[in-house]
């Protein structure tokens, strides 16, 4: 570091670093032009002596002098400039003026040419003097003084009490703008603001439950400690505390004093109440376990209070009497209902009486119990009447299963009587007989027996009308025998075949043959044959077969064409009749050769009669000669 020609030589610097080092803050260097005056341990931030004491008006607080309360400028908080410095735990190690830039004052080293962080300097001007008489005489504005000149810095040529920061002269105690913990202190630092030490009151942020103090420089608002007061509520009946930094309002505990004669109910109400095991009553409750007591604040606060003798207690329960205070306690005045005399009908036992009426009501009897000489109970009426198997029954009913059984209480109200003998208890069924009781019963005479159907019915599961006692019997079987010749069919008899499960009437053939027919004559349950004669597919039925032929003639089968056997002008012609012979026509040749059809015989054509040809009868005097009517005698 390059020497000035004025710096103080080798053997006056190392007598100055000794005293600093002897006398730790109360030593400080001076710039380049400046000389160590005198170190004057009575300035404000310097310790104080051993005794306590200051000089040049200064008081001692907590170990350093401090400029008393009217002596200084105020702070942002409005004390003095000086009481609410940080002179220990501050960033430039508690020296003074260790704030300063390199090379100005107070930087704990020796000066290497003056200047406040290549502030201000005077170029080409007369040598920078901050002290002394011609104190910052030729320095620039914002050079440090001595502390033998007054401090601060220079401003104009003159020592000006306060701190050059930013290229502004800051009056001693102003604190920083927007920052109430930092404050001009040029004792501590003439070129930057100054932290106030941690604790110091700064701006209040309106909240009473946070501590508004500095701490590191910067205004904080940490929370107090939960429970510490903070500005009370219009309620009585609440705490008034800081919680996690906010004032709240908790209810006061039951019982807590308010208001006149008042207690804190422990929801947040004040009311005039007792406090009795930790509850609150308000005044004029009743005791909930004893109702001859009550809450009166004006008698006891803490307990309850007797209500006056004969105060009613009754519960509004008619049944178990009435009550009245005696000596704090609910008594009896009135006995209770006992519902000892039930109506007829109903029972004592499981009674239960109304409380709102003092009325009994009593259960019913059971249904059956006796009530009177000829009475049952009955849904808790007495009813002249029986009671049989769990049902009642008026007087005079009879029996639902035996006419000759009733009801007559007189001689019984839990059992059936008997009705006299010979009493009628026909059931109008003309089958069964006619019916009289006897001992109890009824008994019938001899009833209609189905047991004579007519033709074609049976008596198995025949039944008799009661309306009429007339026999309705069912059909018998189909296909029975009935008669010569006849079969039931549908309960009917009629002539014919029943074969197979189908009636057929006489005669009717068999679909599937048609040589065979039904004869009841022959037998009612088989096919018979059918007549010869009868068509067949071939030809004609003979003797229950199909014999092929065309004509069916005096009980043969003839070919078509085939001639009579006894009778050559008579043949078969289907065409025109298969059941009897068709006429050979007049003239046809048959016999000998004089012989010739006529009218379906095979005569002489040589007669008289047919002379020739059929019909050719010759006169009276003619005569037939080779075939025709030749004159007799001729």
């Amino acid at each position: 570091m390059k020497r000035l020609g004025n710096e103080p030589p080798q053997h006056l610097r190392t007598r100055i670093l000794t005293l600093a080092l002897l006398l730790g803050a109360g030593a400080v260097w001076v710039a380049s032009a400046c000389v160590l005056d005198s170190i004057d341990l009575e300035r404000p931030g310097f310790p104080c002596n051993p005794d306590g004491s200051c000089r040049n008006g200064l008081v001692c607080e907590d170990g350093v002098c401090v400029r008393p309360p009217d002596a200084g400028s105020g702070t942002a908080d409005g004390g003095p400039s000086d009481g609410g410095r940080r002179d220990a735990g501050r960033s430039d190690g508690g020296h003074p003026d260790a704030g300063a830039p390199d090379g100005g004052p107070g930087d704990g080293g020796p000066p290497d040419g003056g200047g406040n962080d290549g502030g201000p300097t005077v170029d080409g001007g007369p040598t920078c003097e901050p002290s002394g008489a011609m104190a910052c005489r030729g320095c620039a504005d914002g050079t440090p003084c001595t502390q033998a000149s007054g401090g601060g810095v220079c401003l104009g040529q003159t020592c000006f009490d306060g701190c050059w920061v930013g290229g502004e002269a800051i009056p001693t105690g102003t604190t920083e703008p927007g920052n109430p913990c930092r404050v001009c202190d040029p004792r501590v630092s003439a070129t930057a603001f100054t932290d106030l030490l941690d604790g110091t009151a700064c701006t209040d942020d309106g909240n009473p439950c946070t501590a508004d103090q500095c701490q590191m420089g910067a205004c904080t608002h940490e929370a107090v400690q939960d429970d510490t007061p903070c500005p009370p509520d219009t309620n009585p009946c609440t705490e008034d505390l800081c919680r996690a930094g906010t004032c709240t309002h908790p209810p006061a505990a039951a019982g807590t004093a308010c208001g006149a004669s008042g207690q804190c109910d422990g929801s947040g109400n004040c009311s005039e109440g007792c406090d009795i095991g930790g509850t609150f009553y308000a005044a004029g409750t009743v005791d909930p376990n004893e109702p001859c007591r009550l809450c009166d604040p004006t008698q006891d606060a803490q307990g309850w209070t007797p209500r006056p003798d004969g105060t009613d207690c009754d519960d509004g329960d008619l049944c178990n009497g009435i009550y009245a205070c005696q000596s704090g306690a609910c008594v009896e005045t009135s006995p209770a209902e006992t519902c000892g005399t039930p109506p007829a009908c109903h029972d004592a036992a499981g009674a239960t009486c109304d409380p709102v009426t003092g009325t009994c009501t009593y259960p019913q009897s059971p249904d059956g119990t006796v009530c009177g000489p000829d009475s049952v109970c009955l849904a808790g009426s007495c009813q002249a009447g029986c009671y049989l198997s769990g049902a009642f029954y008026p007087s005079g009913t009879a029996h639902p299963s035996n006419p000759c059984l009733e009801c007559d209480p007189l001689r019984s109200t839990t059992d059936w009587s008997s009705l006299a003998d010979g009493t009628d208890c026909d059931d109008g069924d003309l089958c069964n007989g006619v019916a009289t009781c006897q001992g109890g019963t009824c008994m019938a005479s001899a009833g209609v027996v189905c047991e004579a159907p007519p033709t074609c019915r049976t008596a198995q599961g025949a039944t008799c009308d009661p309306g009429t006692g007339e026999c309705s019997y069912p059909p018998s079987p189909d296909g029975t025998s009935c008669g010569l010749g006849a079969v039931c069919v549908a309960g009917s008899c009629q002539a014919g075949c029943y074969i197979s499960g189908i009636f057929y009437p006489p005669g009717a053939s068999n679909p599937g043959d048609p040589c065979l027919a039904c004869d009841p004559g022959q037998s009612t349950s088989a096919w018979s044959p059918s007549p010869d004669g009868t068509t067949c597919s071939v030809g004609f039925c003979v003797g229950g077969s199909c014999t092929p032929g065309d004509c069916y003639i005096n009980g043969a089968v003839y070919a078509s064409g085939q001639s009579d056997p006894t009778e050559e002008c008579r043949y078969c012609h289907p065409s025109l009749s298969t059941t009897s012979w068709t006429t050979q026509a007049d003239n046809t040749t048959c016999g000998s050769w004089d012989m010739g059809c006529c009218s379906g015989s095979c005569v002489s054509l040589g007669s008289n009669v047919n002379c020739g040809w059929c019909g050719n009868r010759c006169a009276f005097n003619e005569e037939c000669l080779n075939g025709t009517c030749q004159p007799r005698g001729g």
